[in-house]
């Protein structure tokens, strides 16, 4: 039989685990919706492109590096790399603001961003 502190306890433990669940998802939803995917190569900006917009373009890394960028359906993704360790392959597709792919051996980053973060200063800064 359950006493009552244990149904106290049970109730606690799935409330925060229906918490857990709604809290990620709204703020994740709370972002702004993203724009573009703008690419670095170590360090500098190389490229945006919408992400509303197919696109697969392959980009020139440093030191002769370089990888295959497929944009579709508001997602990207590295679809090949240079890489010995294909992490940037292996990685999921981006498609929220903030989100981002990073290929250390070729220095790319491949980052969502939006036209209203676009200017932002970072809260840290």
């Amino acid at each position: 039989m359950f006493r009552k502190k244990d149904i106290i306890i049970y109730s606690l433990v799935l409330l925060l685990a229906g918490a857990a669940y709604i809290i990620p998802a709204a703020v994740r939803h709370a972002k702004p919706p993203a724009s573009y995917v703008r690419v670095s190569i170590d360090g500098r900006i190389y490229a945006e492109y919408p992400i509303d917009e197919p696109l697969e373009t392959v980009i020139d890394g440093y030191a002769g590096g370089s990888l295959k960028l497929v944009i579709s359906d508001g997602r990207a993704y590295v679809e090949s790399s240079s890489c010995p360790d294909k992490i940037c392959v292996k990685h999921l597709p981006v498609s929220y603001t903030g989100e981002c792919i990073i290929c250390m051996p070729n220095r790319i980053v491949v980052e969502i961003i939006s036209d209203e973060t676009g200017q932002q200063i970072d809260a840290v800064s």
